[in-house]
Order: structure tokens, then sequence, then C-alpha cells
């Protein structure tokens, strides 16, 4: 059913799931998150850029309006003002998924602009090496 109410807002560091270990150090939230299988997750859009390092399920995404699925490992970069819907896919009949959230205030975002040139436009990176090193960075956050 279609509906022309706004997509819930959400501030910097605010994200759906069950949050686990969380800092918010000069202008980056941080936060450990598992999926919450009793949350629907609705339309939102988010005020803050941030990355979404998956660690764990079948993610899925209509940032890019096009169903855009991670299943494995990855960084997922979405610019300030992205409206979505994301979920973890079903396995064996339930929701189970995990990633490590990265925002940015816009503040941040704005001194980092230039040394860093960052899309304007959600983008999934899948090379192995920033891989491997977005999965240090969310190891080493919940340890």
């Amino acid at each position: 059913m279609a509906t022309n109410e706004p997509a819930m807002r959400l501030g910097h560091g605010q994200f759906f799931g069950l949050r686990g270990r969380n800092w918010d150090v000069r202008g980056f939230a941080i936060a450990s998150m598992r999926a919450d299988p009793l949350i629907e997750v609705q339309t939102h859009t988010h005020d803050t850029a941030h990355f979404i390092v998956l660690t764990s399920g079948q993610y899925v995404t209509s940032a890019r309006r096009s169903g855009v699925m991670c299943a494995r490992p990855g960084l997922i970069y979405n610019p300030p003002g992205t409206t979505h819907r994301d979920t973890f896919r079903r396995v064996a009949g339930r929701v189970d998924g995990s990633f490590v959230s990265i925002a940015l205030s816009n503040g941040r975002l704005a001194e980092m602009s230039d040394v860093l040139a960052l899309v304007d436009e959600p983008t999934c990176f899948d090379h192995p090496s920033t891989v491997r090193l977005a999965l240090r960075l969310a190891r080493a956050s919940q340890a």
C-alpha cells in the first residue's frame, strides 16, 4: 500500500537494530549492531553520511532503487540524505545479520572533503583490500 507520508528521519549515529558497543568521538559515531528480528525497518532518511561494515548475513537495501544485496562481508557508503529501506534476509526462518555502523557528522564530513573524495550516491565497495581494512576496523571496534 503506497503512502505519501515522509520517510522517518534518523539523526547522526541513529540506526535500526540492536546496539552493542558504541562510541561517539569527534564527529564519528561507531556502533556494533545486530539485526532486530522483531522490528520491521521502515523507509527512512539518514541526516548524515555513514558507512556500514557488513560482518554477517544477507543485507538488502533499496538505496539504489534496485534491491542491491550483499551476501558476504562488505563495505557500504551512504551519503547524507540517503533515503532507503534496508533489511537482512531471512535464513532458515529467521532474520540474522550483524554490522558496524560508522557515521560521520556533517561537520566532520566537510572537514574531510579536502582529503577524501566520497561519491554522492550510495556505493558498495567490494575491492578485497578495502573490505579487509573495513573488517579490521569492525573487529577493533568490537574488541
